[in-house]
């Protein structure tokens, strides 16, 4: 990002990965859930938390997403970080571990099929990151708008890699 965007547009990143952290520590602080460390590196912030219900885990997991999607209607002010957040929010959602939107749905299967929740959770996602491809390969080579489709496939491959690894074999 530092090579392509303006300085503006980066800051405007930031800010919205701010408050979309910041959204998981209120949510967690607000349901009496201890945070024992924070640690911030280039693919955002990991909370060490003590276990908590399915519940929690849930509310936790939608905070982010539903802060940054909050964002935007303040996008008349801060149209940047209301594009950023939108963006970030909506990636962050997609139904695939580590990510918001898989920890909600392994969140919502352990509280409604708590036995089946592991290998539910793994059909989702990999369903998720099969279509998620062939939707990155028909936008690469059919609709011709370059690689950057497959980066992001690839990336979200390689982001779950290990925890399906584990869990598959």
């Amino acid at each position: 990002m530092l090579l392509l965007l303006p300085l503006q547009w980066i800051s405007a990143a930031i800010f919205a990965a701010v408050i979309h952290e910041l959204f998981h520590y209120c949510s967690l602080r607000l349901l009496g859930v201890h945070v024992n460390r924070v640690e911030i590196g280039h693919s955002g912030a990991v909370m060490d938390v003590e276990p908590m219900p399915a519940y929690k885990e849930l509310i936790c997991a939608l905070a982010g997403p539903v802060g940054g999607i909050s964002l935007l209607l303040f996008s008349r002010w801060i149209p940047r970080v209301a594009v950023f957040s939108a963006i970030q929010s909506f990636y962050n959602l997609l139904p695939v571990y580590p990510l918001d939107g898989g920890r909600a749905i392994r969140s919502l299967l352990r509280i409604l099929v708590p036995q089946n929740e592991a290998k539910i959770c793994d059909v989702i996602q990999i369903c998720s990151l099969v279509c998620i491809s062939v939707v990155a390969i028909f936008a690469c080579f059919w609709l011709r708008i370059g690689i950057l489709p497959l980066l992001f496939a690839a990336g979200l491959w390689a982001k779950t890699k290990i925890h399906l690894a584990k869990r598959l074999f």
